[in-house]
Protein backbone atom coordinates (compact mmCIF):
# COMPACT_ATOMS: atom_id res chain seq x y z
CA UNK A 1 0.00 0.00 0.00
CA UNK A 2 2.90 2.33 0.89
CA UNK A 3 4.53 1.66 -2.50
CA UNK A 4 1.19 2.35 -4.25
CA UNK A 5 0.86 5.59 -2.34
CA UNK A 6 4.44 6.55 -3.23
CA UNK A 7 3.76 5.87 -6.91
CA UNK A 8 0.58 7.93 -6.76
CA UNK A 9 2.41 10.78 -5.02
CA UNK A 10 5.18 10.75 -7.64
CA UNK A 11 2.65 10.79 -10.39
CA UNK A 12 0.85 13.58 -8.65
CA UNK A 13 4.04 15.58 -8.44
CA UNK A 14 4.91 15.04 -12.08
CA UNK A 15 1.42 16.03 -13.12
CA UNK A 16 1.64 19.18 -11.04
CA UNK A 17 5.02 20.06 -12.56
CA UNK A 18 3.72 19.46 -16.09
CA UNK A 19 0.67 21.58 -15.49
CA UNK A 20 2.71 24.39 -13.92
CA UNK A 21 5.62 24.49 -16.37
CA UNK A 22 4.69 27.96 -17.47
CA UNK A 23 4.79 29.15 -13.91
CA UNK A 24 8.15 27.40 -13.49
CA UNK A 25 9.55 29.02 -16.61
CA UNK A 26 8.20 32.38 -15.59
CA UNK A 27 9.72 32.06 -12.10
CA UNK A 28 13.10 31.13 -13.61
CA UNK A 29 13.02 34.10 -15.95
CA UNK A 30 11.93 36.50 -13.22
CA UNK A 31 14.60 35.36 -10.77
CA UNK A 32 17.27 35.35 -13.51
CA UNK A 33 16.26 38.87 -14.51
CA UNK A 34 16.35 39.95 -10.88
CA UNK A 35 19.83 38.42 -10.49
CA UNK A 36 20.99 40.23 -13.61
CA UNK A 37 19.53 43.50 -12.44
CA UNK A 38 21.09 43.19 -9.00
CA UNK A 39 24.42 42.35 -10.60
CA UNK A 40 24.20 45.47 -12.72
CA UNK A 41 23.14 47.68 -9.84
CA UNK A 42 25.52 46.63 -7.04
CA UNK A 43 28.83 48.40 -6.68
CA UNK A 44 31.75 46.49 -8.17
CA UNK A 45 34.04 44.59 -5.84
CA UNK A 46 37.66 44.31 -6.98
CA UNK A 47 40.09 41.58 -6.07
CA UNK A 48 43.72 42.49 -5.49
CA UNK A 49 46.39 39.89 -4.93
CA UNK A 50 50.13 39.40 -4.60
CA UNK A 51 52.04 36.13 -4.88
CA UNK A 52 55.11 35.00 -2.94
CA UNK A 53 57.43 32.25 -4.13
CA UNK A 54 58.86 30.15 -1.28
CA UNK A 55 62.03 28.06 -1.22
CA UNK A 56 60.92 25.04 0.78
CA UNK A 57 64.28 23.22 0.70
CA UNK A 58 66.03 25.92 2.71
CA UNK A 59 64.35 25.12 6.02
CA UNK A 60 66.67 25.17 9.05
CA UNK A 61 68.24 21.79 9.66
CA UNK A 62 67.25 21.96 13.34
CA UNK A 63 63.61 21.25 12.42
CA UNK A 64 64.27 18.00 10.56
CA UNK A 65 63.72 15.78 13.61
CA UNK A 66 60.06 16.91 13.83
CA UNK A 67 59.15 15.01 10.67
CA UNK A 68 55.64 15.78 9.32
CA UNK A 69 55.03 18.19 12.21
CA UNK A 70 57.98 20.35 11.21
CA UNK A 71 56.97 23.93 10.39
CA UNK A 72 56.95 24.66 6.69
CA UNK A 73 57.57 28.02 5.00
CA UNK A 74 53.89 28.44 4.06
CA UNK A 75 52.78 28.23 7.70
CA UNK A 76 55.66 30.39 8.92
CA UNK A 77 55.02 33.18 6.42
CA UNK A 78 51.26 33.02 7.05
CA UNK A 79 51.94 33.21 10.77
CA UNK A 80 54.03 36.34 10.26
CA UNK A 81 51.35 38.01 8.12
CA UNK A 82 48.58 37.13 10.60
CA UNK A 83 50.66 38.09 13.65
CA UNK A 84 49.55 40.95 15.90
CA UNK A 85 52.44 43.30 14.92
CA UNK A 86 51.72 42.79 11.21
CA UNK A 87 47.95 43.21 11.64
CA UNK A 88 48.49 46.35 13.71
CA UNK A 89 50.66 47.84 10.98
CA UNK A 90 48.02 46.98 8.35
CA UNK A 91 45.26 48.63 10.39
CA UNK A 92 47.33 51.77 10.98
CA UNK A 93 48.43 52.08 7.34
CA UNK A 94 44.88 51.70 5.99
CA UNK A 95 42.80 53.64 8.53
CA UNK A 96 42.78 56.82 6.41
CA UNK A 97 41.26 54.89 3.48
CA UNK A 98 38.37 53.26 5.33
CA UNK A 99 34.85 54.71 5.05
CA UNK A 100 34.81 55.72 8.72
CA UNK A 101 38.40 56.99 8.65
CA UNK A 102 39.18 54.72 11.59
CA UNK A 103 41.21 51.56 12.02
CA UNK A 104 39.54 48.29 11.18
CA UNK A 105 38.93 45.88 14.00
CA UNK A 106 41.32 42.96 14.33
CA UNK A 107 38.63 40.48 13.28
CA UNK A 108 37.65 42.55 10.26
CA UNK A 109 41.26 42.95 9.10
CA UNK A 110 41.84 39.23 9.66
CA UNK A 111 38.94 38.37 7.36
CA UNK A 112 39.69 41.24 4.97
CA UNK A 113 43.17 39.94 4.11
CA UNK A 114 43.05 36.29 3.10
CA UNK A 115 46.02 33.99 2.62
CA UNK A 116 45.97 31.07 0.19
CA UNK A 117 48.67 28.42 0.36
CA UNK A 118 49.65 26.64 -2.85
CA UNK A 119 51.88 23.83 -1.59
CA UNK A 120 52.48 22.17 -4.96
CA UNK A 121 53.57 25.43 -6.53
CA UNK A 122 55.52 26.58 -3.46
CA UNK A 123 53.48 29.75 -3.53
CA UNK A 124 51.57 31.82 -1.02
CA UNK A 125 48.91 34.22 -2.32
CA UNK A 126 47.53 37.19 -0.38
CA UNK A 127 44.06 38.24 -1.53
CA UNK A 128 41.95 41.29 -0.72
CA UNK A 129 38.43 42.00 -2.05
CA UNK A 130 37.06 45.51 -1.74
CA UNK A 131 35.06 48.15 -3.51
CA UNK A 132 37.91 50.56 -2.71
CA UNK A 133 40.89 49.81 -4.93
CA UNK A 134 43.15 52.18 -2.99
CA UNK A 135 42.31 50.43 0.27
CA UNK A 136 42.99 47.01 -1.26
CA UNK A 137 46.28 48.15 -2.80
CA UNK A 138 47.41 49.83 0.44
CA UNK A 139 46.57 46.66 2.39
CA UNK A 140 48.67 44.46 0.14
CA UNK A 141 51.59 46.93 0.08
CA UNK A 142 51.50 47.24 3.86
CA UNK A 143 51.38 43.45 4.20
CA UNK A 144 54.55 43.10 2.12
CA UNK A 145 56.29 45.82 4.13
CA UNK A 146 55.30 44.20 7.41
CA UNK A 147 56.47 40.84 6.11
CA UNK A 148 59.87 42.30 5.16
CA UNK A 149 60.30 43.99 8.54
CA UNK A 150 59.13 41.11 10.71
CA UNK A 151 60.90 38.50 8.58
CA UNK A 152 64.22 40.05 9.57
CA UNK A 153 63.36 39.54 13.23
CA UNK A 154 61.72 36.14 12.89
CA UNK A 155 64.54 34.83 10.70
CA UNK A 156 67.17 36.24 13.06
CA UNK A 157 68.85 32.87 13.49
CA UNK A 158 71.53 31.87 15.97
CA UNK A 159 74.11 32.34 13.25
CA UNK A 160 72.83 35.87 12.60
CA UNK A 161 73.04 36.70 16.30
CA UNK A 162 76.56 35.34 16.39
CA UNK A 163 77.46 37.44 13.35
CA UNK A 164 76.16 40.58 15.08
CA UNK A 165 78.08 39.77 18.25
CA UNK A 166 81.23 39.14 16.23
CA UNK A 167 80.74 42.52 14.53
CA UNK A 168 81.01 44.20 17.95
CA UNK A 169 84.07 42.12 18.78
CA UNK A 170 85.70 43.09 15.49
CA UNK A 171 85.15 46.80 16.20
CA UNK A 172 86.63 46.42 19.69
CA UNK A 173 89.66 44.49 18.43
CA UNK A 174 90.25 47.04 15.67
CA UNK A 175 90.43 49.77 18.32
CA UNK A 176 92.83 47.68 20.39
CA UNK A 177 94.98 46.98 17.35
CA UNK A 178 95.08 50.67 16.45
CA UNK A 179 96.23 51.56 19.97
CA UNK A 180 98.82 48.77 20.02
CA UNK A 181 100.17 49.79 16.62
CA UNK A 182 100.40 53.42 17.74
CA UNK A 183 102.22 52.38 20.93
CA UNK A 184 104.69 50.35 18.85
CA UNK A 185 105.34 53.26 16.48
CA UNK A 186 105.85 55.75 19.33
CA UNK A 187 108.23 53.42 21.16
CA UNK A 188 110.26 52.84 17.98
CA UNK A 189 110.73 56.60 17.62
CA UNK A 190 112.11 57.04 21.14
CA UNK A 191 114.28 53.91 21.25
CA UNK A 192 117.98 54.43 22.00
CA UNK A 193 118.93 51.04 20.60
CA UNK A 194 116.54 50.12 17.74
CA UNK A 195 116.44 46.38 17.11
CA UNK A 196 114.55 43.77 15.12
CA UNK A 197 111.50 42.73 17.23
CA UNK A 198 111.32 39.37 15.45
CA UNK A 199 114.88 38.42 16.48
CA UNK A 200 115.93 37.07 19.87
CA UNK A 201 119.43 38.54 19.34
CA UNK A 202 118.25 42.14 19.32
CA UNK A 203 120.24 43.01 22.48
CA UNK A 204 123.38 41.14 21.37
CA UNK A 205 124.16 43.34 18.37
CA UNK A 206 124.83 46.54 20.38
CA UNK A 207 127.10 44.58 22.75
CA UNK A 208 129.06 43.15 19.85
CA UNK A 209 129.40 46.61 18.32
CA UNK A 210 130.63 47.97 21.67
CA UNK A 211 133.30 45.28 21.95
CA UNK A 212 134.46 45.95 18.39
CA UNK A 213 134.79 49.69 19.06
CA UNK A 214 136.63 49.04 22.35
CA UNK A 215 139.08 46.81 20.48
CA UNK A 216 139.69 49.52 17.88
CA UNK A 217 140.18 52.09 20.67
CA UNK A 218 142.76 49.89 22.41
CA UNK A 219 144.64 49.47 19.12
CA UNK A 220 144.71 53.22 18.46
CA UNK A 221 145.75 53.92 22.07
CA UNK A 222 148.69 51.54 21.71
CA UNK A 223 149.69 53.12 18.41
CA UNK A 224 149.53 56.57 19.99
CA UNK A 225 151.67 55.48 22.92
CA UNK A 226 154.28 54.10 20.56
CA UNK A 227 154.26 57.31 18.47
CA UNK A 228 154.70 59.45 21.56
CA UNK A 229 157.58 57.25 22.78
CA UNK A 230 159.30 57.60 19.41
CA UNK A 231 158.82 61.37 19.48
CA UNK A 232 160.31 61.58 22.97
CA UNK A 233 163.27 59.45 22.00
CA UNK A 234 163.82 61.62 18.94
CA UNK A 235 163.78 64.74 21.10
CA UNK A 236 166.25 63.26 23.58
CA UNK A 237 168.66 62.35 20.76
CA UNK A 238 168.29 65.41 18.65
CA UNK A 239 171.98 65.25 17.56
CA UNK A 240 171.94 61.62 16.66
CA UNK A 241 170.37 59.73 13.89
CA UNK A 242 169.53 56.12 14.07
CA UNK A 243 172.49 53.99 13.05
CA UNK A 244 170.50 52.55 10.19
CA UNK A 245 169.71 55.97 8.73
CA UNK A 246 171.20 56.42 5.19
CA UNK A 247 172.39 59.91 6.08
CA UNK A 248 174.01 58.68 9.26
CA UNK A 249 175.77 55.86 7.42
CA UNK A 250 177.09 58.25 4.76
CA UNK A 251 178.57 60.84 7.17
CA UNK A 252 179.85 58.29 9.61
CA UNK A 253 181.74 56.63 6.77
CA UNK A 254 183.28 59.97 5.68
CA UNK A 255 184.27 60.88 9.27
CA UNK A 256 185.68 57.42 9.94
CA UNK A 257 187.77 57.63 6.75
CA UNK A 258 189.17 61.06 7.76
CA UNK A 259 189.90 59.79 11.27
CA UNK A 260 191.91 56.87 9.86
CA UNK A 261 193.87 59.21 7.63
CA UNK A 262 194.47 61.56 10.59
CA UNK A 263 195.87 58.69 12.70
CA UNK A 264 198.18 57.63 9.85
CA UNK A 265 199.40 61.24 9.33
CA UNK A 266 200.17 61.65 13.04
CA UNK A 267 202.31 58.53 12.96
CA UNK A 268 203.95 59.51 9.71
CA UNK A 269 204.41 63.28 10.09
CA UNK A 270 203.97 63.92 13.81
CA UNK A 271 201.15 65.62 15.77
CA UNK A 272 202.08 69.11 14.75
CA UNK A 273 202.62 68.53 11.09
CA UNK A 274 200.63 70.74 8.63
CA UNK A 275 199.08 67.63 7.09
CA UNK A 276 197.75 66.65 10.53
CA UNK A 277 196.29 70.12 11.16
CA UNK A 278 194.65 70.07 7.73
CA UNK A 279 193.00 66.69 8.37
CA UNK A 280 191.80 67.85 11.79
CA UNK A 281 190.20 70.86 10.13
CA UNK A 282 188.54 68.64 7.52
CA UNK A 283 187.16 66.36 10.25
CA UNK A 284 185.73 69.37 12.15
CA UNK A 285 184.09 70.75 8.97
CA UNK A 286 182.74 67.33 8.03
CA UNK A 287 181.18 66.87 11.51
CA UNK A 288 179.56 70.33 11.22
CA UNK A 289 178.13 69.52 7.81
CA UNK A 290 176.91 66.10 9.07
CA UNK A 291 175.22 67.77 12.06
CA UNK A 292 173.42 70.30 9.82
CA UNK A 293 172.13 67.61 7.52
CA UNK A 294 171.13 65.31 10.39
CA UNK A 295 169.28 68.21 12.08
CA UNK A 296 167.25 68.71 8.96
CA UNK A 297 166.43 65.01 8.73
CA UNK A 298 165.54 64.83 12.42
CA UNK A 299 163.24 67.84 11.95
CA UNK A 300 161.49 66.02 9.11
CA UNK A 301 161.19 62.89 11.26
CA UNK A 302 159.84 64.85 14.21
CA UNK A 303 157.33 66.66 11.98
CA UNK A 304 156.13 63.29 10.64
CA UNK A 305 155.87 61.90 14.15
CA UNK A 306 153.90 64.96 15.27
CA UNK A 307 151.43 64.64 12.35
CA UNK A 308 150.96 60.94 13.07
CA UNK A 309 150.32 61.68 16.75
CA UNK A 310 147.70 64.28 15.85
CA UNK A 311 145.93 61.82 13.54
CA UNK A 312 145.97 59.15 16.19
CA UNK A 313 144.70 61.64 18.77
CA UNK A 314 141.74 62.59 16.58
CA UNK A 315 140.99 58.96 15.85
CA UNK A 316 141.20 58.12 19.54
CA UNK A 317 138.80 60.90 20.48
CA UNK A 318 136.36 59.77 17.79
CA UNK A 319 136.53 56.19 19.00
CA UNK A 320 136.11 57.28 22.62
CA UNK A 321 132.94 59.15 21.64
CA UNK A 322 131.69 56.14 19.70
CA UNK A 323 132.47 53.83 22.60
CA UNK A 324 130.62 56.15 24.96
CA UNK A 325 127.55 56.18 22.71
CA UNK A 326 127.78 52.43 22.14
CA UNK A 327 127.93 51.93 25.90
CA UNK A 328 124.69 53.89 26.33
CA UNK A 329 123.06 51.85 23.56
CA UNK A 330 124.36 48.58 24.97
CA UNK A 331 123.03 49.47 28.43
CA UNK A 332 119.57 50.28 27.02
CA UNK A 333 119.44 47.45 24.51
CA UNK A 334 118.30 44.53 26.73
CA UNK A 335 115.30 46.37 28.22
CA UNK A 336 114.33 48.01 24.95
CA UNK A 337 114.62 44.73 23.04
CA UNK A 338 112.33 43.05 25.57
CA UNK A 339 109.80 45.90 25.40
CA UNK A 340 109.75 46.13 21.60
CA UNK A 341 109.31 42.36 21.30
CA UNK A 342 106.33 42.53 23.67
CA UNK A 343 104.75 45.41 21.74
CA UNK A 344 105.33 43.59 18.47
CA UNK A 345 103.76 40.40 19.89
CA UNK A 346 100.73 42.41 21.00
CA UNK A 347 100.26 43.80 17.48
CA UNK A 348 100.82 40.39 15.86
CA UNK A 349 98.41 38.67 18.27
CA UNK A 350 95.68 41.28 17.78
CA UNK A 351 96.13 41.09 14.00
CA UNK A 352 95.76 37.31 14.07
CA UNK A 353 92.70 37.54 16.34
CA UNK A 354 91.13 40.16 14.05
CA UNK A 355 91.70 38.03 10.95
CA UNK A 356 90.18 35.03 12.74
CA UNK A 357 87.14 37.07 13.83
CA UNK A 358 86.57 38.29 10.27
CA UNK A 359 86.75 34.73 8.95
CA UNK A 360 84.27 33.63 11.62
CA UNK A 361 82.01 36.57 10.77
CA UNK A 362 81.91 35.57 7.10
CA UNK A 363 81.15 31.97 8.07
CA UNK A 364 78.30 33.06 10.35
CA UNK A 365 76.85 35.23 7.57
CA UNK A 366 76.79 32.22 5.26
CA UNK A 367 75.13 30.10 7.96
CA UNK A 368 72.57 32.83 8.61
CA UNK A 369 71.63 32.93 4.94
CA UNK A 370 71.33 29.14 4.74
CA UNK A 371 69.13 28.94 7.82
CA UNK A 372 66.63 31.57 6.66
CA UNK A 373 63.14 30.84 5.33
CA UNK A 374 63.69 32.18 1.84
CA UNK A 375 60.94 33.85 -0.12
CA UNK A 376 60.56 36.42 -2.83
CA UNK A 377 57.75 38.44 -4.35
CA UNK A 378 56.73 36.60 -7.52
CA UNK A 379 53.87 38.97 -8.39
CA UNK A 380 53.62 42.52 -7.11
CA UNK A 381 50.15 43.64 -5.96
CA UNK A 382 47.74 43.79 -8.91
CA UNK A 383 43.97 43.67 -9.61
CA UNK A 384 42.04 41.22 -11.75
CA UNK A 385 40.51 42.78 -14.84
CA UNK A 386 36.85 42.14 -13.97
CA UNK A 387 35.07 42.84 -10.70
CA UNK A 388 34.50 39.62 -8.78
CA UNK A 389 30.76 40.42 -8.29
CA UNK A 390 30.05 41.23 -11.95
CA UNK A 391 29.78 37.69 -13.35
CA UNK A 392 26.59 38.26 -15.32
CA UNK A 393 26.31 34.89 -17.07
CA UNK A 394 26.98 32.90 -13.91
CA UNK A 395 24.65 34.89 -11.66
CA UNK A 396 21.87 34.90 -14.30
CA UNK A 397 22.18 31.13 -14.81
CA UNK A 398 22.10 30.53 -11.06
CA UNK A 399 19.04 32.78 -10.75
CA UNK A 400 17.32 30.95 -13.56
CA UNK A 401 17.93 27.54 -11.96
CA UNK A 402 17.03 28.69 -8.47
CA UNK A 403 13.80 30.33 -9.69
CA UNK A 404 12.74 27.14 -11.44
CA UNK A 405 13.60 24.92 -8.48
CA UNK A 406 11.71 27.13 -6.05
CA UNK A 407 8.61 27.10 -8.24
CA UNK A 408 8.81 23.29 -8.61
CA UNK A 409 8.96 22.93 -4.84
CA UNK A 410 5.94 25.21 -4.54
CA UNK A 411 3.98 23.22 -7.13
CA UNK A 412 4.87 19.95 -5.42
CA UNK A 413 3.83 21.35 -2.05
CA UNK A 414 0.49 22.52 -3.44
CA UNK A 415 -0.13 19.15 -5.11
CA UNK A 416 0.63 17.34 -1.88
CA UNK A 417 -1.69 19.66 0.03
CA UNK A 418 -4.56 19.14 -2.48
CA UNK A 419 -4.08 15.36 -2.33
CA UNK A 420 -4.21 15.38 1.46
CA UNK A 421 -7.39 17.46 1.43
CA UNK A 422 -9.08 15.08 -1.05
CA UNK A 423 -8.21 12.08 1.08
CA UNK A 424 -9.69 13.76 4.16
CA UNK A 425 -12.98 14.48 2.32
CA UNK A 426 -13.19 10.86 1.13
CA UNK A 427 -12.56 9.57 4.59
Amino acid sequence: MAESTGELDLGLYLTAIKKGWKKTALASVVVAAAALAITLIIAPVYEGRTTLLLEVDDMPMGYSFLGPDAPNPHDIIEGIIKSHPAQTKLREDTKSLTEEGKMMSEDKMDSFLKVRKEYKKNQLIMVVQSQNKELAKATLDSALEALHELDKKVNYSTAARQAEFITGSIAAKEMELQKADQALSEYLLKMVAPSDPTSLNGAAMPLMSLKTLQGELDTVSNQLSEARAMAKESADNALELPTDSPTSIKWRGMITDLQHRLATAKVTFGPEAPEVKKLEGQITETERMAKDEMDKEIEVINRSLSLNIQTLELKKRSLEFQVEQAQVIANAAPEEAREIRQLYRDVATLTEVLVSLKREYEARLVDAEVQKVRWDVLEEPYFRENAVNKRFVLYTAVGFVLGGLVMIFILMARANKSSSAAENVTA
